[in-house]
């Protein structure tokens, strides 16, 4: 947890920066097609699941666009941990199906809420209270959320 000012609430400090997110999307933009390809073949060896997650969806009736999208999300993000200089262990597929049952959970509730200025506080609550906003806000921004 970090506190810039003793009386501040404490925030999470997240392990990927907003300069290691910048430099990772600057990199995984300029890659070549071969480039992406290696740094696929880094993924499945060190991320297997995450890679996993994007690629059965295929098998699950998305089209190549959409994993293509997924994809590329995983590229900057893989990226992004790789710059962080942090050593990752594998994230698993419990840990991805609570993460996004946890936001899937925020999201309905703050659809649930009749008062628009409430549902905006908590949004921007769980936006706060995540240890990787750099991410979240690319993520959701590719997502046009």
């Amino acid at each position: 947890m970090e506190r810039r000012d003793p009386g501040a609430p404490l925030k999470p400090a997240g392990r990927i920066s907003t300069r290691h997110f910048a430099a990772a999307l600057r990199k995984v933009r300029a890659m070549d097609v071969a480039q992406q390809i290696a740094l696929v073949d880094e993924i499945k060896i060190t991320q297997p699941n995450l890679l996993a997650s994007c690629l059965v969806q295929a098998q699950l009736g998305a089209d190549q666009n959409t994993v293509g999208f997924l994809l590329n999300i995983l590229l900057v993000c893989y990226q992004s941990m790789h710059a962080s200089g942090l050593h990752w262990p594998p994230i698993t597929t419990d840990e991805q199906e609570r993460q996004m049952a946890r936001m899937v959970g925020s999201v309905n509730f703050t659809e649930d809420l009749r008062d628009s200025t409430a549902a905006d506080v908590a949004r921007s609550q769980y936006v706060a209270a995540h240890p990787e906003q750099p991410l979240l806000a690319f993520v959701l921004g590719e997502c046009g959320a």
